[in-house]
């Protein structure tokens, strides 16, 4: 990705067959999933399960205290669950989306399981986008970033978009040509509570996004 606004390219899930991961090592590790560059097409990035938290491990998990059974599928499915959810904001806003969200392809098969591939978000000069905790650590770059944040915010209250997770992994800091920043969310999609009342009220969800921005802005004290 060059520019956090332009339309994203189409991938040739033709050429992927499936992916080989068992020589790659993954770029990033999180609590359910691990996350590779796609051997061949440095400019994506696909996400796998770890073998411990696939959907049959986490509804195992849950079985006796979360009533999983009472969920809907896809809940268990954070790949699945993405894809869904990003296809459907892409639908609604157009291509704006891309502004603030990772172009997202679709699944394929790999050596590790089911893989979501995405786009791997580079800053306009083709660095890699670094996340929000470590852009932080650039003391001089602490306004602006304060201020891409909040346009940020903006953006999901204008578009009623509800977010789950908001935290300094899940934010990348994109520069632009003339070194604008904007907010990328990488994960932390969707709507996790039972009642899903933030995804009918703009009010309600608006009252979410303070709560979860203001969160956030207490943490990194800016």
């Amino acid at each position: 990705m060059t520019l956090p606004n332009q339309a994203p390219p189409i991938f040739n899930f033709n050429e992927l067959t499936s992916i080989d991961l068992d020589a790659q090592s993954p770029l990033a590790k999180g609590s359910i999933r691990k996350v590779f560059l796609v051997p061949g097409h440095e400019d994506h990035l696909v996400k796998v399960f770890r073998s411990n938290k696939t959907p049959h491990h986490q509804k195992r998990q849950l079985h006796m205290h979360k009533l999983p059974w009472l969920r809907h599928p896809i809940v268990f499915d954070q790949n699945r669950y993405d894809l869904r959810e990003l296809s459907s904001l892409s639908k609604r806003v157009g291509p704006l989306i891309w502004q603030h969200f990772p172009p997202t392809y679709g699944i394929v098969d790999t050596t590790l399981g089911p893989g979501l591939v995405q786009q791997k978000i580079r800053n306009a000069d083709g660095s890699d986008c670094l996340n929000l905790e470590v852009s932080l650590k650039n003391e001089s770059d602490m306004p602006r970033i304060k201020e891409a944040l909040w346009q940020f915010r903006s953006f999901l209250s204008y578009h009623h978009i509800v977010i789950r997770d908001l935290n300094t992994g899940n934010l990348l800091v994109h520069h632009d040509l003339d070194d604008a920043l904007t907010i990328i969310m990488i994960d932390g999609f969707g709507n996790s509570d039972y009642f899903k009342w933030a995804s009918v009220s703009r009010a309600l969800n608006d009252k979410k996004l303070d709560r979860k921005f203001g969160r956030l802005m207490s943490y990194l004290q800016i």
